[in-house]
């Protein structure tokens, strides 16, 4: 089995996937490897990107309670970026100094909106 991907398109929250996408994906696949020429596609599916504003990651303490930390919306870097963030809500939790001015990664009270609650008890 190979796995193949992605392709990025900015369609807001639309979770379709598109034939253009599966056909540019399994050209790109066929070019780095002739032998899948005869591959038979098992599956074809979408994700969605979760970004933020200005893109930049939202990560710090939540203004609304005391112990609700975020370290979301990463877009495309998330992987690549996890040690840095993991190192930058260790900093926040232990109250330590970096030196990085944690501001540029926390939005304004206003642009963190909470929305209904996914499930209730």
């Amino acid at each position: 089995m190979v796995l193949v991907g992605s392709t990025e398109e900015d369609v807001g929250f639309n979770g379709s996937t598109t034939s253009e996408g599966k056909d540019y994906l399994f050209k790109m696949a066929c070019n780095l490897i002739p032998q899948l020429i005869n591959a038979k596609i098992i599956d074809h599916w979408s994700g969605l990107r979760p970004g933020c504003s200005k893109n930049s990651p939202l990560i710090g303490k939540s203004p609304e309670s005391d112990n609700l930390y975020f370290a979301a919306g990463h877009f495309r870097q998330g992987l690549q970026t996890s040690p840095a963030t993991a190192l930058l809500i260790k900093s926040i939790l232990m109250q330590e100094d970096l030196g990085i001015d944690n501001q540029y990664f926390m939005k304004p009270n206003e642009q963190i909106q909470a929305s209904k609650p996914l499930f209730q008890s």
